[in-house]
């Protein structure tokens, strides 16, 4: 699968920041480069008119084999996703990886956490 590359937004800290969200993309699924330090923390937006599941998929590292993380993003709702464990999701080539559930539509901001 060719995952859909996505960066993150740097969080400044005492600060803002604008964004532009990225759409969930299905088919491919998205990564993220996890950074240096793999703190990210992943926005989820489902417009959904039910809810769906977004997968973080578990990585090659030390705590890879606790497994997957799957969240469920409630009907035409936001869930935060992390901040993520880089020994547990972050792949070989240092990015995280998900996956949605089939007929999710939304849309999808990183951050990289200070």
């Amino acid at each position: 699968m060719a995952r859909t590359a996505i960066t993150h937004n740097y969080n400044l800290r005492d600060g803002g920041l604008t964004v532009t969200p990225t759409a969930v993309d299905v088919a491919n699924g998205h990564k993220i480069d996890a950074g240096v330090d793999g703190k990210i923390a992943i926005v989820v937006q489902n417009t959904f008119a039910g809810a769906k599941t977004v997968t973080v998929k578990a990585g090659n590292r030390s705590h890879g084999g606790q497994g997957d993380l799957v969240v469920t993003v409630p009907t035409s709702g936001w869930s935060i996703i992390g901040p993520l464990q880089s020994s547990r999701f972050k792949q070989a080539d240092g990015c995280y990886y998900l996956d949605y559930q089939a007929g999710m539509t939304g849309n999808i901001i990183p951050f990289h956490l200070p």
